[in-house]
């Protein structure tokens, strides 16, 4: 196993971690910290999709057009990064906007297209992973590397509900935070060199040869 495999296998454990320390719990937060209705609990889970789609989407076209994917995924991991972070000031703002007398319509919708914005950008992180490791190694490998995503996935989001408990559901935003740092530095600094292009292309072509000699 080579040090970049270990990197890739490494950053999917982080990513499934940091990502068990909010998914399992956002709703509850909702409900619990920001009082919100079954309703808008419903409203704001279906824009987690919405938002995923479309920043992907868009983040796609870039990445076709420039073939910058490595610096693509680690802009969308930082995007991530801070959106959630200043969601931990989320039952702050929103009191602050009731105090002063904003329609709660108003905040609501502002609150939706935020949290929208901050779940699409780490949505879209998944899926820029997912290509990106698609691009080190080979087909039928890739259950290797996605198996430690489902293992930090487990392990943190049994572990995390605990802390929750004691210090409360808005610190699920730190957490994530602090657990999602070491991907961002990983994709700047240590990330794997470009694939080799054109493998395919150099088999078929000896192999051609070969026959053709033969």
């Amino acid at each position: 196993m080579g040090k970049y495999d270990i990197l890739v296998k490494l950053s999917h454990f982080i990513h499934g971690g940091a990502s068990a320390t909010v998914a399992p719990f956002l709703q509850v937060f909702l409900k619990h910290v920001l009082h919100m209705s079954t309703g808008e609990i419903g409203v704001i889970s279906a824009s987690q999709f919405l938002f995923t789609t479309v920043l992907a989407s868009i983040l796609t076209c870039i990445i076709d057009t420039t073939g910058r994917i490595r610096v693509c995924f680690a802009s969308i991991i930082g995007a991530s990064i801070i959106f959630r972070c200043l969601l931990f000031f989320s039952h702050d703002a929103l009191s602050w906007s009731s105090a002063h007398g904003v329609d709660p319509r108003i905040s609501f919708w502002c609150f939706w297209v935020y949290i929208g914005l901050s779940e699409g950008t780490f949505g879209s992180s998944y899926i820029l992973l997912d290509t990106l490791t698609m691009r080190y190694i080979e087909t039928k490998r890739y259950g290797d590397y996605r198996l430690y995503a489902g293992l930090a996935w487990a392990l943190s989001s049994f572990a995390v509900g605990f802390v929750f408990k004691y210090i409360g559901y808005e610190y699920m935003f730190i957490i994530f935070s602090i657990s999602m740092l070491p991907n961002l530095l990983i994709w700047v600094f240590c990330s794997p060199p470009p694939p080799p292009r054109n493998i395919k292309t150099t088999t078929t072509t000896a192999t051609t040869t070969t026959t053709a000699t033969t």
